[in-house]
């Protein structure tokens, strides 16, 4: 038979464990509460918030404006916040200090309008550029005047007091000549027609297997007799002369210089009926009369030049032509040069002094020569 177990009452129990808490209790409160000493009062850290004021960035200068054909396509490029040189050792946090840092300053939005920046930069830019001096005025240029044109060679042209013309007419030729020892013929026609101080003259010449030639001189009528505007010579190709009083020259259509104008002044037709009408006022007293021996200067233009022709006046001849026999007066055009040709023309004073014949000789003994066959009056 086992013994029994000694178990203690149940009142020590509950006395044990109460003496035990009484213990436990009784250490915690002569024990100190932190095992390292403690922090005097003047020492401890305080909470304090601190601020750091980010300098603003200066505004950048403005942008010089360029203008660069286009390379490539822009690329976008990453913007990294630079790193400090040296990595600074990371401090341990302090529970008592927190850091208040203002956020990143925002930079000014560039100017929706790109001409302010560009205004205000050359405004700066003409501010500092120094300022030019003022020209100088300077005086126009006024142009010279051409240059006077040389008087023609040869003796002056013969001061004329009085002209009388002859009526209007037509009249008709026949021509003979000789060119490099060949015979020839021809018909020749001189159509003169003047009226209420105008006039017209034209000569035509016309010859079987060699084609046709005319010449012709239109102009007004004033005291001094013709006074030519335009002159035409006219073969296969038509040249001409133009008389420009008002500015004292004579033009060609051949592009041949100016030549001086003068009063008086006859073309390669009209010097013809200019002599006649000179003939006939001075048979009449009412101008010069010229005797044999005399002769008459005029100053005649041609279509590319001009020259003083200067007729010796002859004897009275008596001339058989084909319109019949009449009086004449021989007017004589001497060579002055080595080229000239002689030229004699016959007036014939019952007929107006018209002239009824003329005679062209070359130096080289080639000639023409025309004789009246008919005079037609309108």
């Amino acid at each position: 038979m086992s013994s029994p177990v000694f178990r203690p009452p149940l009142r020590v129990f509950a006395l044990l464990i109460l003496v035990v808490s009484s213990l436990h209790w009784l250490m915690l409160k002569t024990t100190p509460t932190r095992i390292t000493p403690p922090v005097p009062m003047h020492s401890a850290q305080t909470f304090t918030t601190r601020s750091i004021v980010v300098e603003r960035p200066a505004e950048p200068a403005p942008i010089q404006p360029t203008i660069q054909p286009p390379t490539k396509a822009p690329v976008a490029v990453s913007v990294k916040a630079l790193a400090s040189p040296t990595k600074a050792k990371r401090p341990e946090p302090q529970p008592s200090t927190v850091a208040a840092i203002d956020p990143v300053p925002v930079l000014e939005p560039i100017s929706a309008n790109p001409d302010e920046s560009l205004t205000a930069q050359s405004l700066a830019q003409a501010a500092s550029e120094p300022v030019p001096p003022e020209p100088t005025a300077v005086a126009a240029k006024v142009p010279s005047p051409p240059p006077a044109l040389p008087m023609p060679a040869g003796p002056a042209p013969t001061s004329i007091s009085a002209v009388r013309l002859p009526g209007s007419a037509k009249l008709e030729y026949k021509m003979t000549g000789q060119s490099k020892g060949l015979n020839y013929f021809a018909d020749a026609e001189l159509n003169w027609f003047n009226s209420d101080g105008q006039y017209q003259a034209s000569m035509m010449v016309s010859a079987l297997f060699v084609g046709s030639r005319s010449m012709s001189s239109v102009g007004k009528i004033n005291a001094n007799g013709l006074a030519p505007t335009r002159f035409a010579d006219k073969s296969r190709t038509e040249v001409a002369a133009h008389f420009l009083p008002e500015q004292g020259k004579v033009s060609f259509s051949a592009n041949t210089p100016d030549v001086l104008w003068m009063q008086g002044a006859q073309d390669r037709v009209s010097v013809f009926l200019q002599l006649a009408g000179i003939l006939a006022a001075g048979a009449d007293g009412k101008g010069t009369r010229f005797a044999p021996g005399s002769s008459i200067t005029v100053y005649t233009v041609g279509p590319r030049d001009a020259d003083s022709w200067t007729f010796n006046i002859g004897q009275t001849e008596q001339q058989s032509l084909p319109a019949g026999d009449m009086s004449t007066i021989r007017l004589t055009r001497l060579p002055g040069r080595t080229y000239d040709k002689k030229v004699e023309i016959w007036f014939a004073p019952g007929m107006d002094y018209l002239p009824v014949r003329s005679r062209i000789t070359q130096t080289n003994g080639d000639y023409v020569d025309q004789q009246l066959e008919k005079l037609i009056r309108p």
